[in-house]
């Protein structure tokens, strides 16, 4: 009969364990907050159960749901005399509290929901350069990132101005991305840019440097930049001019 009550207790132990220890598996544009939320937990509890995420957190990731603190307390609560809720309730209340705010850090300090990998893209360019009496500015454009935010831009563009005519322009450089949070971003590139010239007054193949400035929306896999540029041309010219970039992530 002991041994029977014995292997009674280890079974309802076991249960109990299993039953307060969850896996996650990170999903597109959720955050350590946002997980902690969905389980009732505190972003400190998170953490502690996955020490990993203070340095990385990306999709795919599994992480260990630590137990429900106000599931365990609302138990401990039966247990005892019924005088004590106002007690508990002081404590989950102060707890909630603490959960909101470290919830509002975790937002304001870092966003976890975008990575480098989500800003592989291609699409289309339109504009103008307000330099040489350009007049519009448009072409195609493809940029890939990695998962530290690190990455390339490929821009090839076409210049049309008053000559009638249209230069040709390939920029590629370096680039970095920034997501603010699951829809903003902002995005600075420097390019090495080369200008075929035709027409009218052309200069012909003229090289330069380009700085480009980014802020963006991420809408699903559409992604929209607002983009200003400084370039700078051999010779000495300097110009400024904005465009429009419209891509789809991959």
């Amino acid at each position: 009969m002991k041994k029977l009550l014995f292997v009674m207790l280890m079974c309802f132990i076991s249960i109990t364990l299993y039953a307060q220890t969850k896996v996650h598996t990170v999903q597109r544009g959720e955050t350590v907050a946002s997980v902690a939320k969905k389980y009732g937990v505190s972003v400190d509890d998170l953490k502690k159960a996955n020490p990993n995420i203070n340095n990385y957190f990306y999709v795919g990731m599994t992480l260990t749901i630590p137990a429900n603190r106000s599931t365990l307390v609302q138990s401990e609560e039966i247990k005892t005399l019924r005088p004590q809720s106002s007690l508990v309730n002081k404590n989950s209340s102060k707890q909630l509290k603490d959960s909101k705010s470290a919830e509002n850090r975790t937002k304001f300090y870092a966003n976890n929901g975008l990575d480098g990998r989500d800003f592989r893209s291609a699409g289309i360019t339109f504009g103008s350069d307000f330099s040489d009496l350009v007049g519009l500015t448009y072409g195609v454009q493809g940029q890939y990132f990695l998962k530290n935010n690190f990455g390339a831009t490929l821009n090839f563009g076409l210049n049309y101005g008053i000559e009638k005519e249209s230069d040709m322009v390939i920029k590629i450089g370096p680039s970095y991305v920034y997501p603010i949070n699951d829809w903003l971003y902002v995005m600075g590139t420097t390019c090495y840019t080369l200008s075929f010239a035709k027409g009218k007054g052309g200069s012909g193949n003229v090289s330069g440097a380009s700085l480009i400035p980014t802020i963006g929306f991420a809408i699903k896999q559409f992604r929209i930049g607002l983009n200003g540029e400084v370039h700078w041309r051999n010779g000495g010219s300097v110009g400024p001019g904005a465009y429009i970039n419209v891509s789809y992530a991959f």
